[in-house]
């Protein structure tokens, strides 16, 4: 058994710990960090840890099971590797897997894999024993979703289109690149009203699709974004694989930064998240029209009106903001991440 570098993961460790005593627990999401060979970890503060092992070799896929052990797809190891909630590392399959993209478990606890290379989806018992679930209608498969169905989606990379397969393995096309609405597709998430979101890694876009297969554009002016996921305040995350950044977006699609190279990002590509995690406190969304502002503290319908352009406040990653983090707003929508004042 291998298990996480201890200099790295030993905090991590006392913090999970900590957190899990009198039944309370810390949150977190994972982020594999496909260039560097490391999983990113960021809690509900937005502080992040680096995760590393040797048995990581190119991590794409992420997946957490309902007991919170993490499970990776290695692309260029062609393996799954499985970690406990103590970080200790074990082989899970290794067999099946040529270039494994994203993994997704199913209601059941068997766990899938996009089989790039292969053209398939595989699935694996909880002894990492697998199968040839799907192959009809899978051309370069990278992302996964499951619908509260237990319908399996697929992101075609290959030919721009999404597959869904039901229980049985059966598929059918669910959507294909109408007006330009897939374009290299990659990363897949479902939200709470059953809308699959999807990431255009060449076109730079999230689209978002009914459960008609009808498409509507949510974001765009994204550079290769590649994993998707929802915290429990149905914000998305978004992260960008050539840009080594995550951003966040707010039900209305609007944007801000989360992190970037300098939190340990490099190549990001599909995250995990723990149940319950929520987005970081003190997020603040600037609207502006004319000379009026209107601030949003973090909840959606807490709004204050300024008569002035200039925003006082106690900022962080604010572009030219100085003591005393007074900012003039420029441009029509400024999205920040704010420190509460105390």
């Amino acid at each position: 058994m291998k298990s996480l570098s201890p200099f790295r993961f030993l905090a991590v460790a006392f913090l999970l710990a900590i957190c899990s005593l009198n039944g309370a627990r810390a949150q977190y999401f994972f982020v594999a960090s496909f260039n560097s060979n490391t999983i990113e970890q960021f809690d509900s503060s937005g502080n992040s840890t680096i995760l590393s092992s040797s048995a990581l070799n190119q991590p794409s896929g992420l997946a957490l099971d309902n007991a919170g052990n993490l499970y990776v797809a290695n692309y260029s190891g062609n393996t799954i590797v499985k970690f406990d909630t103590n970080g200790n590392e074990t082989g899970f399959a290794a067999s099946g897997l040529v270039r494994p993209y994203a993994l997704a478990f199913d209601a059941a606890g068997s766990l899938y894999a996009a089989n790039y290379l292969g053209n398939s989806i595989e699935k694996f018992n909880s002894n990492g024993i697998g199968t040839a679930f799907a192959t009809l209608g899978i051309n370069n498969p990278v992302g996964l979703a499951f619908d509260g169905a237990s319908n399996l989606y697929v992101a075609n990379h290959g030919n721009n289109t999404i597959e869904k397969i039901d229980s049985t393995g059966h598929s059918t096309l669910f959507a294909t690149n109408v007006s330009g609405s897939l374009n290299g597709p990659f990363g897949l998430v479902f939200d709470k009203r059953t809308n699959l979101y999807v990431a255009n890694y060449v076109g730079g876009t999230i689209e978002k699709f009914d459960a008609g297969g009808n498409g509507t554009l949510f974001a765009s002016s994204l550079t290769g974004p590649a994993g998707l996921f929802f915290d429990n305040n149905t914000n998305l995350y978004v992260s960008s694989f050539s840009a080594n950044s995550i951003t966040e977006l707010n039900p209305a699609g609007h944007p801000y930064a989360f992190a970037n190279i300098n939190s340990g990002l490099h190549g990001p590509l599909f995250m995990a998240a723990q149940p319950g995690f929520v987005s970081p406190p003190g997020v603040l969304y600037i609207h502006n029209s004319g000379s009026h502002a209107v601030l949003n503290w973090g909840t959606p319908l807490s709004f204050i009106l300024q008569s002035s352009p200039s925003v006082n406040g106690t900022y962080t990653n604010v572009p030219g903001a100085s003591s005393p983090y007074t900012n003039t707003l420029s441009g029509t929508n400024l999205f920040f991440r704010t420190v509460p004042a105390s």
